[in-house]
């Protein structure tokens, strides 16, 4: 059977779909399952967040930060580090951990599997 090619997605701003947290920040799913990705087990999206905002969660899934503008410090059980602009966070499913946006703040997340990305987002849809 042959190997089905795919074209590349490209998303703009525009298209994304930003849900408020609270009055300090911002998510939005990027891409998941169902949508026109051509990666079905990979979800990504971003959050804006203004300097001093708090969040803690259990992680339901692995997941990488890129930190596009700010400063990004994350805190569990097992330590804390801090990310720059052009630096990336790595978590492991399962972490217990606290973001605190240190300054005004952009990042993209990239998550694995989609399913309990789509699970997660529909908890802080249902909290905001």
């Amino acid at each position: 059977m042959p190997e089905k090619t795919l074209a590349p997605v490209a998303v703009s701003d525009s298209d994304l779909n930003w849900v408020r947290l609270t009055e300090d920040a911002e998510i939005c799913e990027g891409f998941r399952s169902g949508s026109d990705y051509p990666m079905p087990n990979l979800a990504a999206g971003f959050v804006r967040c203004n300097a001093g905002f708090r969040f803690s969660w259990e992680i339901p899934h692995d997941e990488v930060i890129y930190v596009a503008e700010g400063r990004l410090e994350v805190s569990s059980p097992a330590g804390k580090v801090t990310a720059a602009a052009g630096e990336f966070i790595y978590l492991q499913e399962g972490t217990e951990m606290e973001y605190f946006f240190e300054e005004d703040s952009k990042a993209l997340w990239v998550c694995y599997p989609t399913s309990k990305v789509i699970s997660a987002m529909k908890e802080i849809n249902v909290r905001s």
